[in-house]
């Protein structure tokens, strides 16, 4: 890091254990954060020097940091809704499956107005010979 970067530092992780994920260094004592984003690893000595006032410095007091385990795409709430309020069968469900799962959701919900729900691929009514319609 050069020294005009040095005062661009956001934020200084110290005295911890960083797990990097990069083969030429799987681990590191500390970690710099410029903008979001890792701009140096090493040791918390070396680190330390890179401090400024608007540097927020967290002592990780040996504790471990690791990449997130983030997923770009869920439904989580779709998903609940779907267990909870809908006629859910997998995609591989043959008809006969399909009926089954019918008939149990509407002995579970008599009342049902009607039934939502549905997972098949777009090839079902053609690999089955079925009404598309």
């Amino acid at each position: 890091m050069n020294e005009n970067e040095r005062g661009r530092v956001d934020t200084l992780l110290l005295d911890g254990f960083i797990y990097t994920m990069e083969r030429d260094q799987p681990h590191a004592e500390a970690v710099a954060i410029r903008d979001g984003r890792i701009c140096a690893l090493g040791t918390s000595a070396a680190l330390r020097s890179i401090r400024t006032e608007s540097t927020r410095v967290v002592d990780l007091e040996g504790r471990m940091v690791m990449p997130g385990l983030i997923d770009g795409h869920s439904h989580p709430t779709k998903g609940a809704i779907a267990d909870l309020f809908s006629c859910k069968f997998e995609f591989t469900a043959r008809p006969e499956d399909i009926a089954r799962s019918l008939a149990g959701y509407v002995a579970r919900h008599p009342d049902a107005q009607c039934i939502v729900g549905g997972r098949w691929g777009s090839g079902f009514f053609d690999k089955y010979a079925l009404p598309s319609r």
